[in-house]
Order: C-alpha cells, then structure tokens, then sequence
C-alpha cells in the first residue's frame, strides 16, 4: 500500500543518513486497508488460473454513482442508503442525530474525517468537458 512504501522509503533514507533508531522507535504504518474498501468495496478471486476478480461488495463510491442513476436522485435519499449499507462498517462513524440529514463520517488511519453531502449528487453527474 502506499503508507507502507512510504514508510519503507523513510526508513532507508533513515539508513542511508546513518540516523541511529532503536527498534522500538521503528514502528510499521497504520493500515487503511478496511478504510480502501470501505470506499471501493471488496474483491474475491473467482478463478485462481486467470486471476478474475469479482466485486462482491459495492463500495461507498458506486453507491454514490447508483444515486446519480436514479430517476429522481438527492444528496438526502443517497446518505440514508449510504448509511444504511455501511452504518456496521467498523469505520463508518454515525454522525450526531440531528447531523444524520447531512453528513457522515470514515474513520481513516490519521483520524476521523466528515463529509457533508450538499451536492455530492449534482457534483457526481457533472459532465467532463469536450
């Protein structure tokens, strides 16, 4: 992942200026491998000869992309399915309940982080430009 390759990387900068580190002051980076697929679901390996993946959970992204596909869609419609689908998730947060109309909240490996959705839907069905 790209906090462990730039952990490694400082550590052999570390080395290489010859900055002197006990083991115990080397600690390995955080995962943010649940937070990764929280956001762009989970993958299984179907057919180990090709190596196919199958996408058996949809991530927080596609969900936002299916309101956008909706007949009549809104930020409010699409945070009650976001917070319905992964409100078990271990890195969903609920936000306060006078807040759950408005935003929710992923726990990264640096902290907690709010999103509030006015125009995430409008935003996500902007078309690029020619």
């Amino acid at each position: 992942t790209f906090n462990r390759s730039v952990f490694e990387n400082e550590l052999a900068l570390y080395r290489k200026e010859k900055l002197n580190m006990t083991a115990s002051e080397m600690h390995a980076p955080p995962s943010n491998s649940a937070c990764m697929e929280l956001f762009s679901g989970v993958h299984k390996e179907t057919n180990k000869k090709v190596n196919a993946m199958k996408r058996i959970d949809r991530g927080l992204l596609l969900n936002i992309d299916d309101e956008s596909l909706n007949i009549d869609p809104s930020d409010r419609k699409m945070l009650a399915n976001l917070h319905r689908t992964f409100g078990a998730h271990k890195d969903w947060i609920r936000p306060h309940p006078r807040l759950k109309h408005e935003q929710f909240i992923i726990r990264h490996f640096a902290g907690q982080v709010k999103y509030t959705v006015g125009y995430f839907v409008e935003k996500n069905m902007d078309k690029l430009p020619k």
